[in-house]
């Protein structure tokens, strides 16, 4: 049932995803920024092995914002310059200001949507891989059983021999 219901899940996804070819399209060029400066707030922490994620997400997120603060405006006068030379100038300037207006939303809507289909093909994912091996899966599940069965006896137990309130 978990493998239809993730297959199902990720099939509606993927259809949304058709939706989102705009936001991705115009989240391109912060996207690529992101991932060029993340590594370089990339650093070990004193005395250990392990990464400092914060300052890195920081760094993509400053790279991510900064590329929005430049290819946005670049795009809104691209597609203004489309708008004036095919409808007009005042067709331009609501054409332009709608798709201003939509671009951080799409972007957002577009992350969102990816999130959730990965999420989707993880679980499908795993349960194709219970299914396939499900007979360690179900002997983990038998033994799961045995011991809720003996834990609520024990707790049945300790019921019985409770001392009651006044």
């Amino acid at each position: 049932m978990a493998l239809w219901v993730n297959l199902l899940g990720a099939l509606q996804s993927s259809a949304l995803m058709a939706l989102n070819l705009y936001g991705w399209a115009n989240s391109l060029v912060p996207r690529w920024t992101a991932a060029l400066l993340r590594p370089l707030g990339r650093r070990r922490l004193a005395g250990q092995s392990a990464l400092d994620f914060t300052r890195e997400a920081l760094y993509g997120t400053y790279g991510g914002w900064v590329g929005a603060a430049v290819a946005f405006p670049l795009q809104i006068y691209v597609v203004t310059q489309w708008a004036v030379g095919r409808y007009g100038v005042l067709t331009a300037v609501v054409v332009s200001t709608l798709y201003g207006l939509s671009l951080i939303p799409a972007w957002r809507l577009f992350l969102r949507r990816r999130d959730i289909l990965r999420e989707r093909f993880a679980a499908t994912h795993n349960a194709l891989r219970f299914l396939l091996n499900a007979l360690p899966a179900t002997r983990l599940q038998r033994r799961r059983r045995q011991l809720q069965r003996r834990l609520r006896g024990l707790l049945a137990a300790y019921d019985r021999q409770a001392p009651r309130a006044a």
